[in-house]
């Protein structure tokens, strides 16, 4: 278990403190990474006194190669996966995902359907539940055992506070120019193929209520069996006792929502 986050915490909380109580300047650290939002002319001072305090009073290197300062309306910042910067839909200010976050997204999508298509034990049913998944994400308390409180799974969850809503848009494309590139427009026909912009507009809006993101935790016992054999293919035999059903559900199921973090690790 990692506990750099902790140690953080608690090594710069008065250095936290003192940034966040200042009025010209907007602070935000997480782990290592800090980011100021201040007054063009004030980089400098801010800058100096910043660096200053890490190096001298913190004892700590600083890795001055990967700080950069600027306008945001004309250079941007990354931050965690996402970027401010001044965004083409709108003309303002606002919150999108850096590139390289996009293209590792899309790299996942890609090896979806690479693996599909060279596969002969994965039905066109199956792969579109899991691609639905990816898609929508999962709510559910039941992926790590038990817990009362719901948590939230995959990619629109974790990245539905930013601006950019071209985002989702663009990957609703190319789902579909994955379809043509891999030929498999008549395997999926009478498949429903789920929206990343309806997606982020369910979670948005319509959250507590959706019907439309995966909750696996609702399905009775019988839903599961005939989700089982229905999707999966599993045998009937293998399914004659709650305990069978519970252990395929688990393997078939809930596993696979946990690879859904994979998308957002470095970051969440």
């Amino acid at each position: 278990m990692s506990i750099s986050n902790v140690l953080a915490e608690v090594y710069f909380q008065d250095m936290d403190k003192k940034y966040k109580m200042k009025k010209r300047l907007r602070y935000y650290r997480y782990v290592d990474d800090i980011l100021i939002l201040c007054n063009v002319k004030d980089i400098p001072n801010i800058k100096n006194d910043i660096f200053k305090e890490i190096e001298e009073e913190h004892k700590l290197k600083l890795n001055k190669g990967k700080c950069s300062e600027g306008r945001l309306d004309l250079v941007g910042y990354d931050f965690l996966g996402y970027r401010i910067e001044k965004l083409k839909s709108t003309g303002d200010i606002g919150l999108t995902i850096k590139k390289s976050t996009k293209l590792k997204f899309e790299k996942s999508i890609v090896d979806m359907f690479s693996r599909y298509s060279h596969s002969n034990n994965i039905s066109p049913r199956e792969f579109i539940f899991y691609l639905n998944n990816k898609i929508t994400g999962s709510i559910s308390n039941k992926v790590n055992g038990t817990s009362e409180k719901e948590k939230k799974y995959g990619w629109v969850f974790f990245y539905s506070q930013i601006d950019d809503i071209n985002v989702f848009y663009h990957f609703d494309w190319f789902v579909k120019k994955m379809i043509d590139d891999f030929k498999l427009k008549q395997n999926f026909k009478g498949l429903e193929i789920k929206n990343f912009v309806k997606t982020y507009y369910e979670i948005i809006y319509n959250r507590s209520r959706t019907k439309y993101i995966h909750r696996p935790d609702i399905l009775s016992i019988d839903e599961k069996r005939f989700l089982l054999i229905d999707t999966f293919n599993v045998k009937e035999r293998s399914l004659k006792t709650d305990d069978q059903i519970e252990r395929f559900y688990y393997a078939k199921v809930y596993k696979p929502i946990k690879l859904l973090e994979q998308d957002v690790q470095d970051f969440s």
